[in-house]
This record gives C-alpha cells, structure tokens and sequence, in this order.
C-alpha cells in the first residue's frame, strides 16, 4: 500500500458545536477540536456536520453541512417509569450527512468535543495486512480508538463492543459502517409499569456501542445478539476475530485522542476495556498465528488471572442473574 497523503483524507467532525467559552467541556472546544486537524493533518478537508440552528460563524472548516437534529432515542424505562435515552440516531444522522459529501479515498470520524494530537494512526493503519476474508467485512481495517471499547464488564466477557468516537479508513468502509436504519423509540409497556422495561428484558440491555456494531455485522452475516452478555453460539469468540479483522484498536496516547475529562477513562488495570496490545494479541492470533511470540505468554496468563478475580468478585453475580432470565424466559414460553 502506498503511502497516504493528507490531502487523501477529509475529516468529519460531527455533533453539536461547543463554541461558548461557558462551555463546561472547554472554552471553544470545537474551535480547538479544528485547529487540532488543520495542525497534525495539514491539506486534509474538513467537513463540520453539525445541527440546524447551530452558529458556526468564525470556525475554520472547509464544507459545512446541517442536519435536523434526529433528537434523543427512547431505549429503556426505570423501575419509576422514566424513559432513559440516548443520541444513537444523532450519531448517526450526523455523521452520515458528513460522509456523504466526502469526495476523497479516506475520511475520519471524529467528535466535535476531541482533540487531534498526533498524525501517527495514519502510519499504522497500512501496517497490518494480515486478514482471514471469511471474518473481514470491510475492504481495509478502519482505525478506532479504545474509548469505551469494552471487553469485560461486571466480570463478565462482553462481545461486540468497540468504541464509536474515533474512525479513520476508507470512505466506502466508513459509509458501510454508518450507513444504518434509525431506532425508534421504546414504547412503554403499562402491564410492566414499576419494572425495568427495553428491547432485551428480561436479560440486560445492550450498550449502544453494541447496538450500532451488530447492526453493521447483520448487513454481511447473520447473528443472534439477545443481551449484552450473550456468549451462546461463541459469540465472544466471534467478537475477537471481527476486530482482529476489520479494526485496529489503538490507545489514546497512540492515537493522540484527546477528550473532555467527563469522558475519561482507565486503560490498564483490571483490563476492562481493549487496549492496542490486547488487539494485537488478538491479530496475531487469529490472523497471523505463526507469528505468535513465546514474550505474550506471561501477559496473556496475568491477563487470564485478573479476569478470573473479577468474574469472581462480580461475574458470579451476573451469571446468576442470567440464569433467572433463562428460566423466566422459559417460564413464559410454557405459559
């Protein structure tokens, strides 16, 4: 592969604009958010995708581009029967409005509350070649960030979980990847008022970052994804190879993400979310496994070690509230 210009590139900031200094994610953070492109991708193409009524009067961009704002999704309602909800449709109606003007071979994904402080993705998006074609959906890797990319959660393993702030590849894949029906709103059930109602009740609820990947993945296989702890099928398994496949999942620091502090997160210890490493363990596993290096083994045991602490501190827990979901489930059915 050749090596890729910045003026192959256009860069898609999406969301709402913070351009307050009494903004509580920072003084003209979307303003800082574009300097930080034009700095560490000079030539790429800017193009701020944002809401109708927004004023972007003074921002540096190259193409602005408003959509009606989606608003928020309804996915769940408490044990008081307040809904709960999430931007999932905005993300997507955003970003989409953003790539579809995109006119150049690559595009970034990014936020318009992060930062850019290095170029160095870009390098190591053509370093790893290596795929298995019967797990790889897209035509290149897509580089994602590990915020938010979970692979443990509550001492259990969580399958389809990557991070839905950062995406740098090719546009066709970006499209691919964002290009998904809209949710509508969960409708509340007044037969189950004082209970906890979504999509996946009895069982957990998924995570939005899991709603948006399997819906993806069921555009190019089929896949059965009940709750976001559902490991029947070796679904967890199947998680790995996708991402060994068709992301690199790349540290902050690596990446040069910079984001607000409510966001945040701790990328070490205990192993909870993915982090380039663990992805790379996974490659060289699934997708160059004679280059597997005897130097992984001790990481590998420690890592196995700490999860097995976990699953018993919390795991245990969660699997038994699986369990009762199995046997109400079944229960139901019997009725």
């Amino acid at each position: 592969m050749d090596g890729i210009r910045f003026e192959q590139i256009s860069v898609v900031v999406q969301g709402p604009l913070h351009t307050s200094e009494e903004d509580p994610r920072g003084p003209k953070l979307t303003q800082r958010c574009l300097a930080s492109v034009r700095q560490y991708l000079p030539g790429a193409k800017i193009i701020l995708s944002t809401w109708q009524g927004m004023d972007a009067q003074g921002l540096d961009y190259d193409e602005l581009v408003f959509s009606q704002d989606s608003g928020p999704t309804v996915t769940k309602f408490n044990k008081k029967d307040k809904p709960h909800t999430v931007n999932i449709n905005r993300q997507i109606v955003c970003t989409m409005a953003g790539l579809k003007q995109v006119g150049t071979p690559y595009a970034i994904k990014l936020r318009s509350d992060n930062l850019l402080t290095s170029n160095e993705f870009v390098s190591l998006y053509q370093q790893f070649n290596h795929r298995d074609d019967k797990f790889s959906f897209f035509r290149q890797r897509v580089v994602a960030s590990n915020l938010f990319a979970k692979e443990y959660s509550q001492g259990k393993a969580i399958p389809f979980f990557p991070s839905d702030f950062f995406h740098f590849g090719l546009t066709e894949d970006l499209l691919d990847l964002w290009d998904l029906p809209l949710w509508s709103d969960y409708e509340f059930n007044r037969n189950l008022s004082g209970k906890r109602q979504h999509a996946n009740y009895p069982f957990h609820q998924l995570h939005v970052e899991q709603m948006l990947w399997t819906a993806y993945l069921r555009k190019h296989i089929q896949i059965q994804f009940r709750h976001k702890f559902d490991m029947s099928a070796g679904q967890k398994r199947l998680s790995d190879q996708i991402f060994a496949n068709n992301l690199i999942i790349l540290d902050r620091k690596v990446l040069g993400l910079v984001v607000p502090k409510r966001l945040d997160q701790n990328d070490g210890f205990p192993y909870t979310h993915y982090t380039f490493r663990r992805w790379l363990q996974l490659y060289k596993r699934y997708c160059q496994p004679q280059q597997r290096f005897s130097e992984e083994l001790t990481y590998r045991a420690f890592h196995r070690l700490i999860r097995g602490l976990a699953y018993l501190g919390q795991g245990v827990k969660q699997t038994l509230k699986l369990r009762w979901a199995e046997h109400q489930v079944t229960r139901n059915r019997g009725e």
